[in-house]
């Protein structure tokens, strides 16, 4: 029988890493053996299966931002690992696909052509769930489920041993609703332990309490008094934890509000605090809580691992991206529109490694049917104009968000592989909802020369 830990052992877990065994993906059944699927610290072991999910190729066109053709780009479209109105999409820095947009984390370590699966030893009928990178290789997600007693499963993969481990988690709002997940890179030192990277989840119709995890798999509320408490220690700049943590691939779905920095910590929503204080909560060095009273926002921003900060925000119907170098003191401004229509979803994703940043727009209104479109820009420190519109999906199908609507498509979300490509959800007669990925020739080598021209 499995042992829980308790709350406040999260930490002797993390001197336990040598009992943390089995593969991501390479054909795994961990968890068949009663004796196996248990480890002593009380986490379970998944179970990792290849499953069967065949892309189909899509070509769609590719303009300039004035709208003049520049071409086509080939896409293979999938629907594995989402879930009847949403995909939740993250990439690693070795280039792995995740999504878990359903019930179980499901991903692809070579651009589609297999998939994988972890599974917990347990029934999961309807979930919905969040995932996305951690330092180190780590993946952790987390996945509701109300059709089985109103469940909560989180996920870890820990890469140093090359295992997914899952959890059953006791979060009770009521009505969870989907997990919205970010990360905060260490390290961060506890009790003479160092912790590697905490994670954050926050979710249900009111999206607090706040919950946190030391291990990424055993979640306890944050204290909203002791995030009101920080006016005490009132920061103007961010923390330096001495290490630069590569923020490219742990940039959450925007809805996760949650904010990496670069140089390990974390810069969230403020709770239970007055409206004229500081606009964010800041976890500093040694895990406690700041009040941030600087210029950078707290909503809708992303910091890569440049340490450009870029916030997108909706203007009615229309999208501002903007883009600091200095920490937000100054800031250029590109705003993004389509004639007869808003954006309805959107999601955005930069890489400082590659000076790349892409933003995912589901433009439609009642009149037109919706249409995905990824705006690539290379080289944004220079530029913020899009070298590259791509379309994706056929543009055939207006679709609503919100239980109860149909056809259905509640949020969009886009992540950026190590070369440039990127992976985006869309919907269409053909899938409703689906995600693609972009093909190998439409990478950084081949959108050269759209940018020298």
């Amino acid at each position: 029988m499995a042992v829980r830990w308790p709350h406040l052992g999260l930490v002797l877990a993390l001197l336990a890493p040598a009992l943390l065994a089995a593969p991501f993906g390479e054909g795994s059944d961990a968890g068949n053996d009663p004796d196996d699927d248990t480890l002593p610290t009380g986490v379970l072991q998944a179970t990792v299966r290849k499953i069967g999910a065949a892309g189909a190729m899509r070509t769609w066109a590719v303009t300039d931002h004035a709208g003049a053709p520049l071409g086509t780009r080939d896409w293979k479209a999938f629907t594995v690992g989402g879930n009847c109105c949403e995909h939740y999409l993250a990439t690693t820095p070795d280039g792995r696909i995740l999504n878990l947009g359903g019930a179980h984390p499901t991903w692809s370590a070579d651009g589609g052509d297999t998939w994988w699966r972890a599974t917990p030893q347990m029934v999961l009928l309807g979930a919905e769930g969040g995932i996305v990178a951690a330092p180190g290789g780590d993946v952790v997600g987390m996945t509701w489920d109300p059709y089985t007693g109103d469940q909560v499963v989180s996920y870890r993969y820990h890469a140093a041993t090359d295992t997914w481990h899952w959890n059953l988690v006791n979060l009770k709002t009521p009505f969870f609703d989907r997990p919205w997940i970010s990360v905060a890179p260490g390290p961060f030192e506890v009790g003479g332990v160092t912790i590697p990277y905490v994670s954050f989840i926050k979710g249900g119709v009111i999206k607090t309490p706040l919950y946190m995890s030391l291990d990424g798999l055993h979640y306890s509320a944050v204290d909203p008094g002791n995030i009101a408490a920080a006016n005490d220690d009132i920061r103007t700049t961010l923390p330096d934890l001495g290490v630069s943590a590569p923020v490219d691939h742990l940039q959450g779905n925007r809805e996760a509000t949650g904010i990496p920095l670069p140089r390990g910590g974390w810069l969230g929503p403020l709770l239970h605090m007055h409206a004229e204080g500081p606009h964010a909560a800041l976890l500093t060095e040694n895990l406690t809580w700041a009040a941030y009273d600087g210029p950078i926002p707290n909503k809708d921003v992303y910091i890569d691992s440049s340490g450009a900060i870029h916030q997108v925000s909706d203007l009615g119907g229309r999208l501002r991206h903007r883009l600091s170098l200095d920490g937000g003191e100054t800031w250029r401004t590109q705003i993004y529109e389509r004639t007869g229509a808003i954006a309805e979803e959107w999601d955005f994703k930069a890489n400082g490694n590659l000076g790349l940043a892409a933003l995912l727009v589901r433009w439609g209104s009642s009149q037109i049917p919706d249409q995905d479109i990824v705006y690539k820009v290379w080289d944004y420190a220079t530029d913020l104009t899009p070298d590259e519109v791509l379309w994706v999906g056929d543009g055939d199908i207006d679709t609503t968000s919100g239980l109860g609507n149909s056809p259905r498509y509640d949020f969009a979300t886009l992540a950026i592989l190590p070369d440039g490509r990127v992976v985006a959800s869309f919907a269409d007669r053909s899938y409703s909802p689906g995600f693609a990925i972009e093909s190998a020739d439409g990478g950084l080598l081949s959108s050269l020369p759209a940018i020298l021209e």
